[in-house]
Formats: structure tokens, C-alpha cells, sequence
């Protein structure tokens, strides 16, 4: 593939349906990291993730996208409410 988008729950104890959004830390970069580790094998050398996350675990995330082979390049940021 050439981008991955990936979107997925950012722990902040928002209600899903199905999903429990309130995680232990270990917990929830385990998920973290395996979602970034599939993407990292799909992707061509030369691809790109974007990974929507809120700042509040966003070094964390910065982290496990380091560890799992990807560089930093940029954050998009935008004014949301919650």
C-alpha cells in the first residue's frame, strides 16, 4: 500500500458500543503498537501513515511508530471539542 489512514480510539474514556475507551496504558499501546505493526507490513518502503491521535498519549504514540520502523515527519493539528 502506498498510505495507511488509521483512526483508532485515542483512550479518552469516550462511550462506543462496543469498545471500552478507557484502557490501561500497557493495554492500550499494545493495541496501539499492533495496529502500527500491520500497517508497517502493508506498507511499500516508501509509504506513509497517518495516524489521527489526541495529544494526550501522543509522545507515546510517536514512540511506538519509531520502534515499529517509521520517522516522525509531521503533526496536523486542528481545534476539536470534546
Amino acid at each position: 500500500a502506498d498510505a495507511v489512514i488509521t483512526d483508532p480510539p485515542c483512550n479518552l474514556g469516550l462511550d462506543y458500543a462496543d469498545y471500552r475507551d478507557n484502557r490501561p496504558l500497557d493495554e492500550y499501546l499494545a493495541m496501539l503498537s499492533a495496529c502500527v505493526g500491520q500497517a508497517h507490513r502493508v506498507l511499500r518502503p516508501n509509504g506513509s501513515i497517518w495516524l489521527f491521535m489526541g495529544q494526550n498519549l501522543q509522545a507515546e504514540a510517536h514512540n511506538v511508530l519509531r520502534k515499529a520502523g517509521f520517522h516522525w515527519r509531521n503533526s496536523i493539528v486542528w481545534h476539536y471539542t470534546f
